[in-house]
């Protein structure tokens, strides 16, 4: 099977899977890459970077970056924190991918991945100073359950620290299905429902702030991207439908509308565990 006809598998693929693992099939379409680069979550490694400050993350503490794709962050934080950390993955290649990097970077002394989903991973794996979680919560369909699972692995005093796609209303038929998947917007909620859940599940928010910027940012770079894509396919070195990038267009002229109604936002969640 060509790569052609391998990505379109993928993208139809996905509309009959749950949002968490049409996420991971998205993310590994060869489309992404380009628009959107290693660092799929609106604000980036910047953002990255600033939940880590917020919890004071340090060298000697233990990191679990759930739902780490490609292990970006995870790798990031390593090494630039001088933290222990487990990348969680879904991602079939997730863990080669993330082990890569980790050597490439020189921290696979410190860096570990795991495939699993969250709702199951083995408690063996230790406990954790700081859960992190980037545009993972959106995803999962049992978002209370996974929440108290992350909470009996975190260590008494530990924090979660997140950043989500926040959504007010319902999302125009556009942006449902295979589309609202891949941006993450398909079960969002809004930043209010999200500081419930986490507290619920037994953490108490500490920080928490509207990161919308970060939404109309990735907007903009994707847009830039989806000519240069669009290009490419035309001279034959990306090797996927051009209704993609029609798809796509259509549905960041929404999301960007929808950004500036105050429909679609970005929030971030930092929250620490009680008892």
């Amino acid at each position: 099977m060509n790569e052609r006809s391998t990505s379109a598998t993928g993208i139809n693929a996905f509309e009959t899977q749950a949002v968490g693992a049409c996420c991971s099939v998205i993310y590994s379409h060869p489309l992404a890459t380009w628009l959107i680069g290693e660092s799929f979550h609106p604000g980036g490694l910047a953002l990255t970077d600033e939940l880590a400050a917020l919890t004071g993350l340090k060298p000697g503490m233990r990191l679990l970056d759930a739902g780490c794709g490609r292990g970006t962050s995870t790798v990031h934080l390593a090494k630039s924190t001088g933290c222990d950390a487990v990348g969680l993955t879904l991602e079939s290649d997730g863990v080669e991918r993330g082990r890569q990097l980790a050597v490439a970077s020189g921290v696979e002394d410190r860096v570990q991945f795991v495939q699993d989903d969250i709702l199951h991973v083995d408690t063996g794996i230790g406990e954790f100073d700081v859960v992190l979680m980037e545009c993972v919560l959106s995803t999962l369909e049992q978002k209370p359950a996974s929440l108290r699972q992350l909470y009996r692995i975190s260590k008494p005093g530990g924090y979660i620290a997140l950043t989500d796609v926040t959504v007010s209303k319902n999302l125009p038929v556009e942006l449902q299905g295979s589309i609202g998947a891949a941006l993450c917007m398909a079960d969002a909620r809004d930043l209010d429902e999200y500081m419930s859940l986490v507290e619920e599940a037994g953490f108490r928010v500490k920080e928490y702030r509207s990161a919308s910027e970060a939404v109309q940012q990735l907007i903009r770079k994707i847009g830039m991207r989806l000519m240069i894509a669009d290009a490419a396919i035309g001279i034959g070195s990306l090797d996927v439908e051009r209704s993609l990038i029609v798809d796509a267009r259509n549905a960041l002229r929404i999301a960007s509308g929808l950004v500036e109604d105050g429909t679609l936002g970005y929030g971030l969640i930092v929250a620490q565990r009680v008892g």
